[in-house]
């Protein structure tokens, strides 16, 4: 199976730089960013539900913008899985409920022009794949647990790393889990960033360590913070992916990566949630069971 080390894949990566005037999005006089504004947040329209007994996911709608009532972008999820013409592989490594295919679109409808599109399943690779743009090509990106891509035991990812062509040097970024035990405290939960983006190409260990003693925008290995994602699905561009030098395709990439760990850990919870209700369930049949045998 591929991985994202891939050459094809990262040559047909590219930054555009180019500004889309009615889409730009300036927040200081040192930089614009691109395609997506600095912080924008989540919201569900019809949110994936999985059925009690069979856990068969229906199809969602997210809204991404500034508020409900001003979307820039949205996410359409569907059944399935698509079927890139050069990974005809991809459908036989998916089986069961628990594989899922969404779009990003340029809009709060699904014509709206496609941004990115992701394959995967809740145990399994992710595939991402972002359409062409002008006269960059049509790019894959394979996640497998070959490049650091890390889930917990109960499905949440721990790490998900992509790689983007930034000026001619393919640079590495990596999704990561903080701080898990605090993420399950209600209050720090609703407040702090439950996943940060770190630039781990060109680390500076002298800038890590522990979180007490390192600068604000470092990982604990040195990497910059480059952005942040809560449980409430906000995210917000941090330190240099907030300047706009990383180019409207990174801005995509970090985007619709950082909706795809939100969107497995919601799913994570909610085949939890099935899973308990079945037991209870199941423990409450035997109970009358026995009870009317007793009778």
């Amino acid at each position: 199976m591929a991985t994202s080390d891939n050459t094809h894949q990262e040559q047909a990566v590219g930054v555009d730089g180019g500004a889309h005037p009615h889409r730009s999005h300036s927040h200081s006089s040192t930089g614009t960013l691109a395609k997506f504004p600095p912080s924008f947040c989540g919201y569900s329209v019809e949110g994936p539900r999985v059925h009690r007994w069979r856990r068969r996911r229906v199809q969602g709608h997210y809204l991404l913008g500034l508020s409900p009532d001003r979307p820039l972008f949205s996410v359409h999820c569907h059944n399935g899985t698509f079927v890139p013409t050069t990974h005809h592989y991809w459908t036989s490594n998916f089986g069961g409920s628990d594989r899922f295919y969404f779009d990003l679109h340029d809009g709060p409808h699904a014509h709206n022009p496609s941004m990115a599109m992701v394959s995967g399943s809740q145990w399994g690779p992710l595939l991402f794949k972002l359409p062409p743009a002008g006269d960059l090509q049509e790019y894959y990106q394979e996640v497998t647990s070959l490049n650091r891509f890390r889930r917990d035991r109960d499905g949440n990812i721990q790490c998900l790393p992509f790689k983007m062509n930034i000026n001619g040097v393919t640079e590495t970024f990596e999704w990561r889990a903080t701080k898990v035990k605090e993420r399950r405290a209600r209050d720090w939960w609703r407040r702090q960033p439950a996943h940060e983006l770190v630039r781990i190409t060109n680390l500076n260990p002298s800038a890590g360590g522990k979180r007490r003693n390192r600068p604000v925008g470092h990982s604990s290995d040195g990497g910059e913070i480059v952005a942040m994602l809560n449980a409430g699905l906000k995210f917000t561009f941090f330190g240099t992916g907030l300047i706009g030098v990383f180019g409207e395709r990174w801005e995509t990439m970090a985007a619709v990566t950082g909706f795809t760990v939100w969107l497995v850990e919601h799913w994570a919870y909610e085949h939890a949630a099935a899973r308990t209700a079945q037991i209870i369930a199941n423990a409450q049949a035997i109970q009358r069971s026995s009870a009317r045998s007793r009778s």
